[in-house]
């Protein structure tokens, strides 16, 4: 339905070029225009780059338009597609593959400390842009258990200052990574791997696993 002020352009134009519109009086000011638009033709065939448009012709014809997507249409589905991207899987995937001595570098790709939750023996996060691990297992946080406050429950992952005793891991998820520290009879080892499950000196003298200071 279209409204067109008496005797405007629009009017006028409305009066010759559609021999079927009825017009009829609204209010004294406005004639209202009615009439059965057309039906368009099948929509034609496109591409992934095109986009088909009905356009309604001067004399009251639809015909389609081809043309090219523009920029922002063709990055309407990637746009989609990453809102639906699983953020926190992915950060987890990548944190894993941190090295502990970047650990803080990349602090944003941990989860964020959270007050009441059971946290896991060796679980990782992040406080105030410093990454953490659990000390004990069975640990539910507390509001006045900040991670930088109690270091018999948490204990910052690349503090140089404190370098750790090889601890057999027990499976991927606590596995040594490139660039982890640890001491091992005496000797201080870097692991020269990703998911380094081996003992340090296990390798020598090739040390392809882990390399002595």
């Amino acid at each position: 339905m279209k409204k067109y002020a008496v005797n405007t352009p629009d009017y006028i134009a409305a009066l010759s070029q559609y021999s079927k519109m009825i017009l009829t009086p609204t209010f004294g000011l406005f004639y209202e225009a009615a009439e059965a638009l057309p039906t368009p033709p099948p929509m034609p065939s496109v591409t992934d780059l095109q986009v088909a448009e009905a356009v309604l012709n001067d004399n009251g014809q639809y015909f389609w338009s081809i043309r090219a997507k523009t920029a922002d249409e063709l990055n309407a589905a990637a746009d989609e597609a990453e809102a639906d991207l699983p953020v926190a899987a992915i950060k987890d995937l990548l944190s894993k593959q941190v090295p502990t001595a970047e650990a803080d570098k990349f602090a944003t790709l941990f989860p964020a400390y959270r007050v009441g939750k059971a946290y896991a023996k060796d679980e990782r996060f992040q406080h105030n842009g410093v990454v953490y691990e659990v000390i004990n297992p069975k640990h539910t946080s507390q509001a006045d258990w900040k991670p930088d406050q109690v270091p018999s429950e948490y204990r910052r992952v690349n503090n140089p200052a404190v370098i750790l005793e090889w601890v057999q891991p027990t499976g991927s998820h606590n596995a040594f990574k490139i660039g982890d520290v640890r001491t091992w009879k005496g000797q201080t080892w870097t692991s020269q791997i990703n998911a380094n499950t081996t003992v340090p000196d296990g390798d020598v003298p090739f040390n392809r696993y882990w390399k002595p200071a």
